[in-house]
């Protein structure tokens, strides 16, 4: 099976950094047209790493896989992921990723945390 074709960026959780993800996404996917969507989400999975996990820097990565999209936000802290069909007290970014990702969701492993959403890049 092939492997995706990934793009990655570090960045410290400074507020600001969330629209430098943004740069880097659009950077990556200049003929996606589900661009907005794919902003969208990086915005939020960036903020989520600034906001709520403690750690000193995160890193974001596209990766491409024909069609196929995924945009994913990793980190050293320790953030609480809200599960699908909650109610997140903090806001709406989950809720806004559910809306707009074709999948999404999170995963643990030791030391790190990391937050993912896919797109399929066509609109038909």
């Amino acid at each position: 099976m092939a492997e995706p074709i990934e793009f990655a960026v570090t960045l410290p959780t400074t507020p600001v950094m969330a629209g430098v993800a943004r740069v880097h996404v659009a950077s990556v996917l200049t003929d996606t047209p589900r661009l907005d969507d794919a902003l969208v989400i990086a915005s939020e999975l960036a903020t989520s790493a600034i906001r709520f996990s403690g750690a000193a820097e995160f890193t974001v990565t596209v990766g491409v896989l024909g069609e196929r999209v995924r945009i994913t936000v990793t980190d050293t802290g320790r953030r609480r992921w809200i599960e699908r069909g909650s109610v997140d007290p903090f806001g709406y970014g989950v809720g806004l990723v559910a809306l707009l990702a074709d999948d999404f969701g999170h995963d643990r492993t030791a030391g790190t945390s990391a937050a993912w959403a896919e797109i399929i890049r066509r609109t038909s």
